[in-house]
Order: C-alpha cells, then structure tokens, then sequence
C-alpha cells in the first residue's frame, strides 16, 4: 500500500517542488554523459561565437549565444549534483539553439539574413547531433521523473526480482516413470 501512497503525493506535489528536488531515479552515467552534452553546447557555441567576447552582430545574437554558454554551463553543474532544475535547464539551453540555427538556415532571421541555406556548416552540424542527443535523454530523464509504475507492474516486478536466482526462469524437471507403458 506503501506505493499508492506514494503516487498519491507525487501527483500532487507543486511543480516548484519537484524542480527543486534531487534526481534520485536517473542512474549516475546518464547524469554524467547529459553533463558532457551539456559543456559541449557550451564549447561549441563560444567556438562558434570566436571567443569568450565573440563579435556576433546583431547584438541579439551575441546576447543569445552567451545566455546558452552560461545556461548550458549551469545545466551542466547541476546535472552533475543530480538535480531535476538541470534537466530543465539544460533543455532550454539547446532547444532554444537548435530553433535558431534552423530558423537561420531556412527562413533566416532579422539582421542576419547570410545563412540561409548554408546548411553544410559542419559545427552547426554537429551542434545538432549534441543537442538532439540531450533533447532525447532529458526527455527520457524527465519522463521517468514525473511518472511512476502503476501499482499492479511494481508488484509484478517485486514478485520478479524477490524470487531466488535458481527459481527464475527455470521449469521443475519432471519426474519419468520406468517401466510404465
């Protein structure tokens, strides 16, 4: 009964909350391959600005490229303490690029109307590839956070895993009769 209860008060907690709490679910490779994704965005995005005080025009831009270095950054810290707000963070942080960068080379944007169809950009390419990456994973993180296993699977499993090793999976041999005919 312990689940129900459980579920019951996960349902209903405030979303600040859960923001703030630590991941607990989210094994510690996964925590440290998204913390990677994320200081790659970073790097890739200063690369890409030409330096620490890159001189993007417009000014908007430049704006934008340090508010992904810096949010991307952070993301990256507070995946690796294990906290949920990093999740968050880091999506920000690599939706917002990805949007821009096909913004730019499809239909272009205000004051910056040369990329349009330059899509053979091989870091913008690659910039993709590392922020899908971290898309699908926080995605995943992220779900796994906010849903719970539903009463009758957490049995099943309990029931799966409490077994001894010798019993599962394996059928009684059966007894022969000799002589029987």
């Amino acid at each position: 009964m312990q689940i129900a209860s459980e579920t019951r008060a996960h349902s209903t907690e405030r979303p600040a909350t859960l923001l703030l709490a630590d991941d607990k679910r989210t094994p510690v490779p996964v925590l440290a391959i998204a913390a990677g994704l994320a200081l790659a965005v970073a790097i890739i995005h200063l690369q890409d600005q030409g330096g620490l005080l890159g001189s993007q025009s417009p000014t908007y831009l430049r704006d934008g490229y340090y508010m992904v270095e810096i949010g991307s950054t952070l993301a990256a810290g507070l995946l690796v303490r294990g906290k949920i707000v990093g999740w968050v963070l880091g999506l920000a942080a690599t939706i917002g690029p990805m949007t821009g960068y096909l913004l730019s080379r499809s239909v272009g944007i205000p004051g910056d109307p040369g990329d349009v169809g330059n899509w053979g950009y091989l870091l913008g390419a690659v910039s993709l590839v590392v922020e899908g990456t971290f898309i699908v994973i926080a995605a995943i993180a992220l779900w796994r956070l906010t849903h719970r296993p539903s009463r009758q699977a957490a049995q099943a499993a309990h029931r799966t895993f409490s077994q001894p090793v010798s019993q599962q999976g394996r059928s009684q041999p059966r007894e022969t009769r000799v002589g029987a005919a």
